[in-house]
């Protein structure tokens, strides 16, 4: 498991999600994601015990009201205001940055996979990068072929792994050789980004990250040049 607030959380013990354990810990509040763990849900609501259901944060406007929500639920308004004060900063500062340029990009994870969806492209745009991914052919198991990736020459080409892990199958694809290909034409680093695993206020830390990134990119190809 990884979590993006890891240091952050430390001494939280992770439980199996059962009415059993949950109950064991005698919470006041039980927090869950809207649909999930029906079987538990009809348990607690038999016992009557307050669970609070948050939806999926699936844009940055979702996750300014769900911040919000945790935030009257536990008596913390102040903690979500910050939290959403320094989302906006660091969207701000990346907006500086970028200067309205949009530069193709591929975050390329372990075994091909892309680093995608909306909150995901909010946070690229907002850092002056435009993402590429969902125009790639994929395969049957959604994954971005290397081939694929060479053709299309991303103007950005972020590796979301390990760089030193060499001898791990699912990095593979990201130490393949014929990525030498781009050399000249993209400009290639390797960064993680957790922040950007799991959406919440602190997804927007990858903003200012990206925006250099995407200078350094253009600097290296003109932006358009490869349309």
């Amino acid at each position: 498991m990884v979590s993006t607030i890891a240091d952050e959380v430390g001494g939280i013990a992770q439980i199996r999600p059962s009415a059993e354990t949950v109950l064991s810990l005698h919470p006041d509040l039980v927090v869950m994601f809207a649909g999930t763990l029906p079987r538990l849900r009809a348990a607690l609501d038999e016992l009557h015990l307050p669970v609070l259901e948050l939806p999926y944060a699936d844009s940055l406007a979702a996750i300014r009201a769900t911040t919000r929500m945790l935030g009257q639920a536990l008596g913390a308004p102040d903690r979500a205001r910050a939290l959403l004060a320094r989302m906006d900063a660091q969207l701000a500062a990346a907006r500086r940055v970028a200067a309205g340029q949009s530069v193709r990009t591929l975050i390329y994870e372990p075994n091909g996979y892309a680093t995608t969806g909306p909150v995901t492209e909010e946070v690229m745009a907002a850092a002056g990068l435009r993402d590429a991914a969902p125009v790639y052919a994929l395969t049957r198991l959604g994954r971005i072929p290397v081939e694929e990736v060479i053709a299309a020459a991303p103007q950005l080409l972020v590796f979301s792994g390990q760089q030193a892990v060499t001898d791990a199958r699912a990095n593979l694809v990201l130490h393949h050789p014929a990525l030498a290909a781009l050399d000249g034409r993209t400009y290639m680093t390797w960064n993680p980004l957790l922040p950007l695993l799991c959406a919440g206020p602190w997804s927007a830390d990858a903003a200012p990250l990206l925006a250099a990134l995407g200078a350094k990119a253009r600097a290296l190809a003109p932006v358009g040049v490869h349309p």
